[in-house]
Order: structure tokens, then C-alpha cells, then sequence
């Protein structure tokens, strides 16, 4: 007689088997789990009718136009105005100038002899150096008050008295 050579089918393939029925099974299982926990229940909502108190606005009269507008002696108005300022050998004429706070001044600053200019350190303002004949204009917002001084800075011409002063009131 032969022997039939007859292998069982689940015999040597079944830790493999178990193994990946195993593995798809943890895996499923995870996935159930994920995919249940992330998802959010939706609950129906309940509705009462509850009324919601309103506010009551007052308004008031009118302001009359007399009452309400200041007279004009009361504002202040900026204004622009123009200053010419000569500067010659350690000396500036005028050395005081003064305006209201707000207001523009626009400076033609002319040279009558040497080389210089005219600077506010205090607003960032200054002309380029001229020689004599020459002018430069600047403009000034007087946004601050106080007591401001104008030079010239060249060398030493500061220290030897070519100073101004600029009085925003």
C-alpha cells in the first residue's frame, strides 16, 4: 500500500493564520474605538419661549445752536506764517521769534556774509549751509511748547553767540 503523503491544511499555516486574524482583529478594534470616541452625539436641543425684556431709549432735545458753538474770541485758529531771519558774521537778526502752539512757520533763512545755517534740533529742522547772498527755506509745525534754540553749526559759531530763540506759547 502507499502511503498518501497528505498534509494538513491548517497544520503548519495555522500560526500564520492566527497570527494575522489576530492582528486585524486589535486592529478593527482600535479603529472602532477612534472612530466611536470622536464622534460627538448630537442631542436635540430644547426650545422655550421665554421673552427678552427691550430697553427704552430717551432722547434728548436737541442742543441749541447757540449754546452748543463756541464763540469765536474762544478758538484758536493755527495759522502759517513767514519769517525771515538773516544771519551774518556770529549773529542772527531777529534772535527771538515766538508763535502759538499748532501753528506753521515757514523761515526764509537769508545769509548776508560768511557760510552758514540755521538749526532746531528740537523739531529736526536745518537748511544746508549758504554762503553770503544766499537763502534757504525750512517749515516748523509747533507741535510743543516751550523755549527752543535756533543756531548756527558751523565750527564754532554756536559758542560764539550766533544763537536765536523759538517760544511756542
Amino acid at each position: 500500500m502507499e502511503e498518501e503523503n497528505t498534509q494538513d491544511s491548517t497544520g503548519s499555516n495555522a500560526p500564520l493564520i492566527t497570527a494575522i486574524v489576530l492582528i486585524a482583529s486589535v486592529l478593527l478594534g482600535i479603529g472602532f474605538f477612534a472612530l466611536r470616541g470622536s464622534k460627538k452625539t448630537i442631542e436635540p436641543t430644547q426650545t422655550t419661549n421665554t421673552s427678552v425684556p427691550t430697553a427704552t431709549v430717551a432722547v434728548a432735545p436737541p442742543i441749541s445752536s447757540t449754546s452748543a458753538s463756541p464763540s469765536p474770541s474762544n478758538v484758536v485758529t493755527p495759522t502759517t506764517k513767514t519769517i525771515t531771519i538773516t544771519g551774518e558774521n556770529f549773529s542772527f537778526s531777529p534772535n527771538k521769534i515766538s508763535a502759538k502752539l499748532g501753528d506753521t512757520i515757514k523761515i526764509v533763512f537769508t545769509n548776508r556774509g560768511g557760510t552758514h545755517d540755521f538749526v532746531i534740533d528740537e523739531f529736526n529742522v536745518r537748511t544746508k549751509r549758504i554762503s553770503s547772498g544766499e537763502s534757504d527755506t525750512v517749515t516748523i509745525v509747533a507741535s510743543k511748547k516751550g523755549t527752543f534754540e535756533y543756531y548756527c553749526s558751523v565750527g564754532t559759531h554756536r559758542a560764539m553767540g550766533m544763537v536765536g530763540k523759538l517760544i511756542v506759547e
